[in-house]
């Protein structure tokens, strides 16, 4: 094949990938856990908000400092370990409060 960009983009994508996937196995479950635990924390904030309702805004501000500070470790620290499991923590937290919102049409 020719050397052209398209083809040198795909080789280097392949390349992460098959990196990715030479990976331990503990490495990959850790961070399914914390993603499916983002997830369920996100059900978990929903529902208890939800029941008080007066601690809505509350609970919302406390969501967003983490999310922005998870934000600031990620991106800005570099010699913290498992950063990585931290963000995807946020990021199943972000999406099961969008499946959340869907949920209740709102």
């Amino acid at each position: 094949m020719q050397g052209t960009r398209l083809n040198d983009l795909l080789g280097a994508g392949a390349t992460i990938i098959g990196a990715e996937l030479q990976r331990r196995w503990y490495v990959h479950c850790l961070r399914l856990i914390a993603f499916l635990g983002g997830f369920f924390f996100a059900s978990v904030i929903i529902t208890w908000a939800g029941q008080q309702g007066s601690w809505d805004i509350f609970v919302s501000i406390l969501v967003l400092a983490f999310v922005e500070g998870v934000n600031w470790v990620s991106y800005k620290l570099t010699w913290l370990p498992g950063k990585v499991s931290l963000n995807l923590f946020k990021v199943g937290l972000l999406f099961g409060l969008a499946v959340e919102a869907f949920k209740l049409s709102s």
